[in-house]
């Protein structure tokens, strides 16, 4: 009877001893699994925090660019000879660096237009001649193709690390040294936003991801939809297939859309009337494609002499 009670109290502490080895095991598993969980949020994190405000760097091209717009500030408050020893450009005709009477005004260096005392018209008069030059000697007339993707990837690092305070949503953020860089780095986009004015607005906030690229969708009566053109503001109307008392048809209702401004022509769509081809042809630009990095579109050849002239003829009306 003895032996049973020790056979059974045996038995029980290697059940006990079982269970416990693969309790052992299963906690040993589920936290070699909690640590692989935990060390791989951690590793997300510490990559989401270096990333955070850090705008991705995708080639020599926009290191180069990211150098001269923090080289520029440099030197700020050192003696002039000093300070104007220091700016460089990704511009390839600036290899050798920039020439002297290019470089940034000392007087704008840091400053943003809010926040500076000079007058625009003053600003212009400095400006003007110096993109005369830079136009005449110094634009390599790069295609769009490869200069718009670099252009953005500037502007996105010039917002990422503007002052919220100072900032606007002008090319550079709104500090006269950034957008005078531009103009040294890029003068191709200086000349398409010249040219192709309206579009390039529009599709410079949209690649910098300020604005939606659906912003000028509108979604008409009959449910086609249709994107409205800078500088117009349309009224839909939907005719109702009913006869009046005259025998004519009467007008439905009448949707008004936009986003011009007040004075900008009024275009009527007759939604009975309009094909699907004539709303194509009235209305806007898809800004879910961009034609400048896609090649859809191109400077026409004369683009910058054509700049230069319109410069030439402002110059002479301030004159008068």
């Amino acid at each position: 009877m003895r032996n049973k009670r020790y056979w059974g109290l045996g038995v029980l502490v290697v059940l006990i001893i079982v269970s416990g080895v693969f309790w052992l095991i299963d906690y040993r598993a589920d936290m070699k699994q909690f640590d692989t969980e935990l060390d791989e949020a951690n590793r997300k994190l510490e990559v989401r925090n270096k990333t955070k405000n850090t705008p991705k760097v995708i080639s020599d091209d926009v290191k180069s660019i990211r150098e001269s717009a923090e080289n520029i500030t440099k030197g700020t408050d050192e003696p002039d000879n000093v300070a104007q020893t220091v700016q460089t450009s990704s511009n390839p005709m600036f290899a050798s660096g920039v020439p002297e009477h290019l470089q940034c005004p000392e007087q704008w260096r840091g400053k943003y237009a809010r926040e500076i005392k000079t007058s625009r018209s003053e600003i212009s008069r400095i400006m003007r001649p110096r993109i005369d030059e830079i136009l005449s000697k110094y634009n390599p007339e790069r295609p769009l193709t490869e200069v718009w993707p670099l252009f953005i990837e500037a502007e996105k690092y010039y917002y990422a690390n503007a002052d919220p305070e100072l900032a606007d949503p002008g090319q550079g953020a709104g500090r006269l040294d950034w957008v005078y860089q531009n103009k040294l780095d890029f003068p191709e986009v200086f000349v398409l936003g010249n040219i192709d004015t309206d579009r390039y607005v529009t599709m410079r906030q949209v690649a910098i991801g300020r604005w939606e690229p659906d912003l000028n969708l509108h979604i008409l009566q009959d449910g086609r939809k249709f994107r409205a053109k800078t500088g117009y503001n349309y009224e839909e109307i939907m005719e109702n297939i009913d006869v009046n008392g005259k025998g004519g048809f009467f007008t439905g209702s009448s949707i008004k859309f936009g986003h011009s401004g007040r004075d900008a022509e009024v275009v009527k769509i007759y939604l009975s009337d309009t094909s699907d081809e004539e709303l194509e042809q009235l209305g806007g630009w898809n800004f879910n494609i961009d034609p400048y990095a896609t090649g859809i579109y191109t400077l026409p050849k004369d683009a910058t002499e054509r700049v230069l002239e319109m410069n030439r003829n402002t110059s002479n009306l301030k004159e008068k």
